[in-house]
């Protein structure tokens, strides 16, 4: 009977023991694949959280006539300018039969807003100036760059005013002087080749001696009307007299691009912004990691946003990317993969979905790999936001779970 007593109570003993390694083993194989199960595998599941080593910010600025709002203004010692040309001027047909000139009476530009997008001020209640200058060389939207500008061109004399309401009109309409009104009549006497005169544009450039506000105009927004406008009244001449009524004419622009021109000093922290387009880099090392035969099943990128300020807009989301061949430059833009995630809602503590670039990594022994981080309304909103970077106590980190694997 004692015998039985314990036998019974020994297979009693042996069922809990065989319960509990069938749900813990249920619970490792709930976070694994199929096919690791399958492939016979002894498999533990743990975590580790990898500290950023190094981190950097590069400058991308391209808002252009097909791709981002055009932005003017000077704002925390950002510097936002518009790069226009016109040069369409086909419908204006020339009859030599009846006339053999086109005199511009009167011109303006004209701008439409995104309405209470893109107002951002120290002064908010405060028009800012800005002046028009003329390139003296050509140009195009994705190679134009400040620098070059500022070195080749010429000023007008007229300074302007930039309106201050934002909120209650859609479109803004600039009347050029009698000096620039010149300018236009030479791009259209040149392209019906009756004078011969460079048509390199207008730069609209704002005054920088005070902080003003920075102001976004649509460059097109998939909608064709909403380009920049520019706008004429037009007589036909003959032998220098009008021969008939004034014409109106209207033009939208050929090129456009917005040339930012961030601080030449950017503060020691880790920072992503749109207007202005500064990207964060982060840099990583796997070492512990590669040299063990592992499955990456999660990895979540986790920044912690820093009170700054630096910080100003409306950042809503972040863009996680990595770059092509898995190598970098620091200080210019590399060739950048979509990683899993984007569009990630930032909060105090954000976290970004890195599971694919990092189990890319892994998979190709790459001891080490970077992160870039992106406004995800880069060429819409204006924006600047700081998170810690890797010198201080809230530093970026990997969170990572993974499988060791080892056979039987």
């Amino acid at each position: 009977m004692l015998l039985q007593k314990l036998f019974k109570r020994n297979l009693f003993v042996q069922y809990i023991i065989c319960m509990v390694l069938f749900l813990s083993c249920a619970d490792n194989d709930a976070d694994l694949a199929q096919n690791e199960r399958e492939r016979d595998y002894h498999v533990s599941v743990k975590d580790t959280v990898i500290t950023a080593v190094k981190d950097s910010i590069y400058r991308h600025s391209n808002n252009t006539l097909s791709n981002g709002n055009l932005f003017i203004g000077y704002f925390r010692n950002i510097e936002a300018s518009i790069l226009l040309e016109f040069s369409n001027f086909d419908s204006l047909v020339l009859d030599t039969a009846v006339f053999d000139s086109f005199r511009v009476d009167s011109v303006w530009l004209k701008f439409n807003f995104p309405r209470n997008t893109g107002l951002y001020a120290d002064q908010v209640n405060t028009p800012f100036p800005f002046s028009f200058f003329v390139p003296t060389i050509q140009w195009q939207e994705n190679t134009a760059s400040y620098d070059t500008l500022v070195n080749n061109c010429t000023s007008t004399t007229s300074i302007y005013w930039m309106p201050i309401d934002t909120t209650s009109i859609d479109t803004v309409r600039i009347y050029l002087t009698d000096e620039q009104r010149f300018l236009v009549q030479n791009w259209v006497s040149n392209s019906k080749n009756i004078r011969s005169a460079s048509n390199n544009g207008l730069w609209l450039k704002a005054d920088t001696l005070q902080t003003y506000s920075i102001r976004s105009f649509y460059s097109n927004e998939a909608i064709d009307s909403l380009k920049p406008i520019l706008q004429m009244y037009v007589s036909k001449i003959r032998d220098g007299i009008p021969v008939a009524n004034q014409l109106y004419f209207t033009t939208k622009a050929t090129k456009a691009v917005s040339l930012i021109k961030p601080p030449n000093y950017l503060p020691n922290q880790f920072l992503v912004g749109s207007g202005d387009a500064i990207r964060g880099i982060l840099w990583f090392r796997f070492d512990p990691l590669v040299k063990r035969n592992i499955v990456i099943h999660k990895a979540t990128l986790r920044l912690t946003r820093q009170p700054s300020y630096e910080n100003f807009g409306n950042t809503l989301a972040l863009n996680l990317y990595y770059p092509a061949n898995d190598s970098i430059v620091w200080l210019t833009e590399p060739t950048l993969y979509p990683a899993n995630t984007q569009a990630t809602p930032i909060d105090s503590i954000t976290n970004i979905d890195a599971k694919f670039p990092l189990a890319r990594w892994i998979q190709r022994s790459k001891m080490e790999g970077a992160f870039i981080v992106s406004d995800a309304s880069e060429t819409i909103l204006l924006s600047r936001t700081t998170f810690y970077n890797t010198n201080s106590i809230f530093a970026p980190q990997l969170h990572i779970v993974f499988s060791e694997i080892n056979k039987k």
